[in-house]
């Protein structure tokens, strides 16, 4: 009757408690650690997709899709760059692909040091079109596009968090 299939349940249930202990994720309230994984792997996901939406837009020179909207300045290539290694890095981190994962964060903190740099040092570069030629001259009295130092310090954020996430010894760091 209802008796002997409640106690079955609550072995399965016990038997997956004890299971979780094993591998070193004991989640009282569902499976917390997953659901994370899902967050994350979706978070990768958008930041991905916003970033090679980008790049399509400067690759066949539409630019209606260098931004997400309108009344937003245009995304510059660096930037589009970017998001889709923050996205690739996220994607690695949560599959626990260490090693791939912490070359992405170690890139995308580059990007971000290196464009913070820029900015305090007036470094006469313009990165952000995936050049190293000086800054061109604005035309029309319009600003020349630039990664947001805001942005470059996000990017390079991001980009520590996630390396530091990687290692048991660093994770405290990452929080």
């Amino acid at each position: 009757g209802e008796l002997p299939d409640r106690l079955h349940l609550l072995r399965l249930e016990q038997r997956g408690i004890r299971a979780r202990q094993r591998h070193g994720r004991l989640a009282l309230f569902g499976d917390v650690a997953g659901d994370l994984r899902e967050a994350d792997q979706f978070a990768a996901f958008v930041a991905l997709f916003v970033g090679l939406f980008v790049l399509a837009g400067w690759a066949f020179d539409m630019v209606q899709l260098t931004n997400i909207v309108p009344s937003w300045p245009n995304m510059v290539k660096l930037t589009a760059l970017s998001f889709v290694l923050a996205g690739l890095a996220l994607w690695l981190a949560a599959v626990d692909a260490r090693v791939p994962a912490m070359l992405g964060a170690t890139l995308l903190t580059a990007i971000g040091v290196t464009m913070l740099y820029r900015e305090f040092t007036g470094w006469d570069i313009y990165l952000e079109q995936l050049t190293f030629a000086p800054l061109p001259i604005p035309e029309d009295g319009r600003l020349v596009p630039r990664m947001a130092m805001a942005t470059a310090a996000s990017f390079a954020l991001l980009g520590l968090s996630l390396w530091f996430a990687q290692l048991p010894r660093t994770a405290i760091l990452h929080q």
